[in-house]
């Protein structure tokens, strides 16, 4: 795929990975318009996820604990209990590699809802089958799909409608880096230069 011009390779960087897997994943949930889309979390992958959102013209709902990241979303709740009291969503992005907090979040499905799930954990996922027949839930499993997908969502970057929020290291500061990302600490995504 090449890289617009307008794109540094430190933008782009994320977007073949965490930006074409939600960007993917948003595109598999087939949004109508005036539907609403919840995020869970505020991270590497969702913070694209919610800006891909945003620019499509959908209401954003973060569902998140994470207070120092609220003003990125339209609506922030802090669990699906929440969700659901602030008027649900019809399609819910779950990029987490931890199915707890994706699985509180499905209280806030709608009826026709769709589950979108990017992340995977070794954890059992367990679904209510009661709320998936009397709803007509959908869950479905999204990766990195067309390559269309990853034009469109380096579009957006190059029009500036997208922006990637990422921390840079030099190839010397690697190991700085990697512990970083294993501790939590890097906010959003890690970026090597060479």
């Amino acid at each position: 795929m090449l890289i617009p011009n307008e794109i540094s390779y430190e933008q782009a960087a994320p977007i073949f990975c965490a930006g074409y897997t939600v960007y993917s994943g948003l595109r598999a949930a087939n949004p109508k318009p005036h539907e609403r889309i919840a995020i869970v979390g505020i991270g590497g992958l969702e913070h694209l996820g919610i800006q891909y959102s945003n620019v499509a013209g959908f209401n954003t709902i973060a569902v998140t604990h994470s207070q120092d990241k609220e003003e990125l979303a339209d609506q922030v709740v802090s669990n699906g209990k929440d969700l659901k009291l602030n008027g649900g969503a019809d399609v819910i992005l779950v990029n987490s590699n931890s199915y707890k907090p994706a699985i509180e979040a499905f209280q806030g499905l709608r009826p026709e809802g769709r589950w979108i799930l990017m992340g995977m954990s070794n954890e059992k996922l367990t679904i209510d089958p009661l709320s998936l027949f009397l709803n007509r839930h959908q869950i479905i499993g999204s990766q990195q799909n067309s390559p269309e997908y990853l034009y469109e969502a380096l579009d957006f970057l190059a029009k500036g409608k997208v922006k990637v929020m990422s921390e840079t290291f030099s190839l010397d500061n690697i190991g700085e880096a990697y512990d970083k990302v294993e501790n939590g600490k890097v906010r959003f995504r890690a970026v090597i230069r060479n």
